[in-house]
């Protein structure tokens, strides 16, 4: 008789861990999945806001979230948060070593591999980026308030120039815009 009731109680305890595992093996990917488009339209009517507002104020955005077609080559419409497109600053200066940023820009290439060097010790901001060549020539700064000066420091962000503007009649100055992409 033992033998029969642990046998049921057996019976019933994996019929009822089967229910369990049905009901979160239907139920989980939803929950899990169906949130993941609502994060992606907060996040884009959050860039929109944001660019809205810097726009209003006259300022440049400092960092351009790709919307559309990934660089990944994902569905159009995601926003891609790994790969961001985002402006150099202080191109037209001269570095601390009298040389011309502009004539190192003029040597870069598009799709050339760059370093960011966190700079804590700068005096004009304490979450300065540098943005220097492979060879170590300094071609700018990240726009202040960018946010990577974390992942600078901590070497979790990579990039390449994604694209050299300028340098011809009219605009003489070339800038550069980088793709960054965080690990």
């Amino acid at each position: 008789m033992d033998g029969n009731v642990f046998g049921g109680a057996l019976a019933i305890f994996l019929i009822c861990l089967a229910i369990v595992v049905a009901v979160l093996w239907i139920f989980l990917p939803f929950a899990v999945f169906g949130t993941k488009d609502l994060l992606r339209e907060i996040l884009a009517e959050l860039k929109r806001a944001n660019d809205a507002r810097d726009e209003a104020a006259g300022a440049r955005p400092t960092a351009r979230r790709l919307l559309g077609a990934s660089r990944a080559g994902s569905d159009a419409g995601i926003l891609n948060l790994d790969v961001v497109d985002i402006e150099v600053h202080g191109e037209a200066q001269l570095n601390s070593d009298g040389t011309s940023r502009q004539d190192i820009i003029a040597r870069c290439r598009e799709g050339e591999y760059i370093e960011l060097v966190a700079e804590p010790d700068n005096p004009a901001d304490p979450e300065a980026v540098k943005v220097c060549r492979k060879n170590g020539e300094q071609i700018g700064y990240l726009p202040r308030g960018s946010g990577f000066f974390h992942a600078a420091k901590a070497g979790t962000v990579t990039g390449y120039i994604g694209k050299i503007v300028g340098g011809e009649p009219g605009k003489p100055n070339r800038g550069i815009i980088l793709t960054l992409r965080l690990r």
